[in-house]
Order: C-alpha cells, then structure tokens, then sequence
C-alpha cells in the first residue's frame, strides 16, 4: 500500500464513503490529487530504470518539461548522442539500484538514495557534476574543475564539462569513480 491507498481508506471513512459508488472513481480522483502534489514539489520523474531503452523525454503525465529537458532539445546530435552513450554506461553500473531524477535544472542518478552524478544541458555543451575526492583526480583546465564552494545545481563537487566525444572515456571513469564512492560508503554503514 502507498499513501494514497491509505489516504483514500481514511477518506472513505470521514465521508462515510458507500459501495455502491464506483471505487475507481473515487481512486481516481484521489490519485490525480497526488499527481499534482508530486508535480508541485519539484520533482517530475523518479524512475529505477530495469531496461537499457533511452528514456531522456521521460516526463508527468500531463507532458510538463523541465528547463532541463528543454535545453536537451536544442542540443546538436551529436550531444545528445554522447549523453545516451553516458546513461547507459551508468545503468550498465548497476540497474536494478540506479534511480534516474528530473529535477527543474538538471538530472540526477542516484544509487542508494544518494546522488552520484549530474547532467546540466547547456547549448554546446553537458555540465556534469560528480562526488569525488579532491586528493582522487587531477583537475584539467577546461575539462574539470573543483565546485564545492560555488553555488551551484545538483549535489556533486566536481564539474566537467562535456564537449566532445573524444572525452567519453574520461568522462565515464569519474561517473564510475563517483558511482564508488557512495556505493563503497552505503556498504560501511551496512
């Protein structure tokens, strides 16, 4: 049971709700308030994602689009090409655990309820953001740099920026090293 399940049975007890109405009607309107309750707190897909399909046009049912997603849209093939290559890399790590989030400026993924790594669509470029320790990488001058004091979209310390295809594989060892991190973290605490 979720908690529109158990909100509907305590509904129909305060209205003293009778059989012979529809059940799935009442269902219904109850779900759609949820939706909006969801729809209103920022946050618009929260999916575990079991198969390897590409799913970036993932959105609510009433076809709302993050800005995120939007500025998705206008990049060139080949941008969006790079990110698909990345997304299924990362739910290649572990797919029955990765969850994939829109948030209004940026996508996350997440493992174990922890944010590993960061997807900002900029025109000509992916920002990404992943957690990584300062004293585990080697920051590159237009490639990476240390974020843990800027403000900034997403959860991550470190920024790359993603303009070519050439970069894939560096890019995937730090969502990797990222992945790592928390993963070996969730396993001292269990």
């Amino acid at each position: 049971k979720n908690s529109s399940d158990n909100f509907l049975e305590f509904f129909k007890t305060k209205i003293g709700f009778k059989k012979t109405y529809s059940d799935e009607i009442f269902k219904n309107i109850i779900k759609n308030v949820f939706n909006e309750l969801d729809k209103n707190s920022g946050t618009l897909v929260d999916n575990k994602k079991n198969n390897k399909e590409f799913t970036i046009n993932s959105s609510n049912s009433n076809d709302i689009k993050t800005e995120n997603l939007k500025m998705f849209e206008k990049l060139s093939s080949d941008m969006k090409l790079m990110y698909q290559k990345l997304e299924s890399f990362i739910f290649d790590l572990n797919p029955n655990e990765i969850e994939k989030i829109e948030k209004k400026c940026y996508t996350g993924l997440k493992v174990y309820n922890k944010y590993f790594v960061d997807f900002s669509f900029r025109l000509r470029k992916i920002n990404i953001t992943v957690t990584v320790f300062s004293n585990q990488i080697t920051l590159k001058e237009g490639f990476t740099r240390d974020i843990s004091n800027i403000g900034k979209w997403g959860s991550g310390n470190i920024q790359i920026i993603c303009t070519s295809d050439s970069q894939i594989q560096e890019i995937k060892d730090l969502i990797k090293l990222s992945y790592n991190n928390i993963v070996s973290k969730y396993k001292k605490i269990y």
